[in-house]
């Protein structure tokens, strides 16, 4: 759905308690396989730009944030991203610092407040997302198929006032 100025909503769900804003992510590893339960192959190819998989469910998040506040009053959302790349729900080895590191999306982590893109005070002010909410991520199983990053889980966030949150495992905290 288009909101202002080209900006896009993945889904938009009207219902008779409000409207739903929703953005989706799929971010792939490297995995052939077979889907056991209908046979079909699958090649996936690796996205490898992890960083920028980071950086857009951010600005995901932002997106909804503003769209919830600009909408009637019973609006909410969620950005849901789904990946088999470890990298995204896995904590860091190091503490090295990364033009992503406030980006990221790991398990545990919380996204909050003013999120800046670079390293030693150099930033790139385009990609720097101020977050009104707070937000505790719960990482979820989602399959597990045979084979090197056969693993998939999800992250569903909330934004705005959502009932869900709760069941979903990840939400304001």
């Amino acid at each position: 759905m288009r909101q202002e100025q080209n900006e896009y909503l993945d889904l938009l769900c009207d219902g008779p308690r409000g409207r739903t804003a929703i953005e989706f992510k799929y971010f792939t590893a490297r995995w052939d396989g077979v889907d056991p339960g209908t046979g079909e192959e699958f090649r996936l190819r690796s996205h490898a730009a992890a960083d920028l998989a980071r950086r857009n469910f951010v600005f995901d998040i932002a997106r909804l944030e503003r769209f919830c506040r600009s909408g009637p009053a019973r609006t909410n959302g969620f950005a849901v991203l789904l990946t088999n790349d470890r990298g995204l729900w896995n904590p860091p080895l190091g503490d090295r610092p990364t033009r992503d590191r406030e980006f990221r999306v790991h398990e545990g982590r919380r996204l909050t407040g003013t999120l800046r893109w670079g390293t030693d005070g150099r930033h790139f002010l385009p990609n720097q997302r101020d977050l009104t909410g707070d937000y505790l991520l719960g990482w979820q199983d989602f399959t597990q198929l045979p084979g090197r990053n056969g693993q998939f889980r999800w992250l569903a966030v909330p934004v705005g006032d959502v009932e869900m949150s709760a069941a979903s495992g990840a939400g304001k905290g």
